[in-house]
């Protein structure tokens, strides 16, 4: 898979990346996920990421199921 070597070769290691999951959440929808709503997302001049309660952001909060959506994006991903 040309996705998993980018991240062995540029971070030395596998790693968790959230950008596959959000191009297929915008695209197929929210069914696959569990979303929290009326959630304020702020990120600070170091990077980090809160979350807090009330605002206008969604967020997802885990998968419905885990093993379903992993072989979807594999089958999305690997498409030459």
């Amino acid at each position: 898979n040309p996705m998993k070597m980018a991240y062995y070769v540029f971070q030395s290691a596998p790693r968790e990346s959230w950008d596959p999951v959000t191009v297929y959440m915008a695209i197929r929808g929210e069914r696959e996920f569990i979303v929290r709503n009326e959630v304020t997302v702020r990120i600070d001049g170091r990077g980090i990421t809160s979350f807090t309660a009330g605002g206008k952001d969604k967020i997802a909060t885990g998968f419905c199921d885990r093993e379903k959506l992993r072989k979807e994006l594999e089958s999305l991903i690997s498409v030459p």
